[in-house]
Order: C-alpha cells, then structure tokens, then sequence
C-alpha cells in the first residue's frame, strides 16, 4: 500500500452562525461559563459531525470572529446525578427516577449571537489511498444537501432538538454557496451553515 503524498490545497471555509453558544472551560465543572470565542476542537467538532472518514483529520489553521463578542446568563433546573444504565436494564419497568430528589440549580454564562468562519485543511492519514480532491468534493457535497452524521450543536443537551433542513442557493466566485438551517429547542443551540470550498481540479499533488 502506497503512501500518498502531501497535497497541496486552498483551504476549506466555512461560516457558522447561531443564536446561542457555550464552549465549556474545564476547569469549572458544575456552573458551566463559555470560552469567548469558538475553540478549535469545537470548530473540529462541527466538521466532523458534517463529515468524517477514518482515512484523514481536520487541521484547523484559523477562526474569524464575525460578531462582537456578546454575554448573556441562564439559570436552568437540572439533576445532580443520573440512573446508570445497568441500573435502569436490572430494574426494568419497576425502576422509578425522582428527579425532584436530586434537582439542583446550575448557572451557565454563555454566548449570544455567535458568527465564525473557520479554515482547515484536510489531513490524510498514512493508510489514506485516495486523493485528498474525493474527500473535499464529498465534503461540499454534504454542505450542499444539509447532511450530517451526527447534529452540530453548541451547547450542552439536554433534550433532543427538532431538526429541518433549508437549503437556499446564493452565488460565490468559488462555488454554489447552501445554507443549511435548523430548529432548536430552549436547551439546544444548532449553528446555521454556510461552506464554500475549492472544487477538487484546485488540488494539486506538492512534488
């Protein structure tokens, strides 16, 4: 099996925007307060929930912030611990969970009115065969159709969020441009989507 080689390609961009935002610092556990800006594993995150293969990583090169920076702060009920799921399958229909038992108040401090536009590049692992071109054209082709495998959103879940795809075409001097926007719920936050990237004949094998 051959190794391919590096390749040479104009990055991928893409503009997320969303109504809400919280990326988690770690150092506070129970009062969940957001970074200021999209960190680079979250804007990794987003791009893998598009699309992934086990042949090649994202490599994040930079993020532009698009909006001012604005803070808003939430006090939500939520419940201290969960049943584990041994527990739940042991008991079966006679298990009951009391959550007014073990309901406490958290506080989130979190981001509002969030735009970025990130940049990566797509790296090929050392097992990789095919050419970096097919996985940048299956990547703008999901943009396209709103697909995903998994769905992005960026803060935490608590309730699954009704989704909806609206593609709307718009003109870009690279390529079709789609925007691919969802619903949330109160305790969901789905960015909205807008990539463009280059079409594959502007990859180039670097000697």
């Amino acid at each position: 099996m051959s190794k391919p080689a590096r390749e040479s390609c104009p990055a991928l961009v893409m503009e997320v925007r969303g109504d809400f935002a919280c990326f988690t610092r770690p150092e506070l556990k129970a009062e969940r307060v957001s970074y200021p800006v999209m960190t680079p594993s979250a804007a990794r995150g987003v791009l893998q929930a598009i699309f992934w293969k086990p042949e090649f990583d994202y490599r994040i090169e930079q993020i532009d912030v698009l909006n001012e920076i604005k803070w808003f702060s939430i006090r939500r009920n939520e419940v201290t611990d969960a049943p584990s799921l041994s527990t739940v399958l042991k008991e079966g229909r006679r298990y009951h969970f009391r959550a007014p038992d073990k309901r406490d108040q958290r506080n989130t401090v979190a981001l509002r009115d969030v735009a970025y536009r990130i940049h990566a590049q797509i790296e090929l692992k050392p097992h990789a065969t095919a050419h970096v071109a097919k996985y940048r054209d299956q990547f703008h082709h999901r943009i396209e159709r709103g697909a995903s495998f998994t769905h992005p959103t960026w803060a935490p879940v608590s309730s699954p969020a009704p989704t909806s795809a609206h593609p709307t075409t718009a003109i870009s001097p690279s390529s079709a441009v789609k925007t691919w926007a969802s619903c949330c719920c109160a305790s969901t936050t789905t960015p909205r989507l807008r990539a463009r990237c280059g079409s594959p004949p502007n990859c180039t094998r670097a000697s």
